[in-house]
């Protein structure tokens, strides 16, 4: 019985960290999608900030008069 004692605060303490490891798993995923979402929200600003950089560059030399 005095083994079954000692075991019982480790079963309760177990018990009541498990749901955190769950947690943590659904917070993983979470963060994946979140991670993901920013990487293609970056490509994307990345591409238009090229091509806005572009449009000034050929607003600049249009305005310079080299091709007139």
């Amino acid at each position: 019985m005095s083994k079954l004692l000692k075991l019982y605060p480790a079963f309760i303490l177990g018990s009541a960290l498990l749901p955190l490891v769950a947690g943590a798993q659904q917070l993983n995923t979470i963060l994946n999608n979140v991670g993901q979402t920013l990487r293609n929200v970056i490509g994307v600003l990345f591409v238009l900030a090229t091509v806005i950089f572009l449009w000034g560059v050929i607003q600049f030399i249009a305005k310079s008069g080299v091709l007139s």
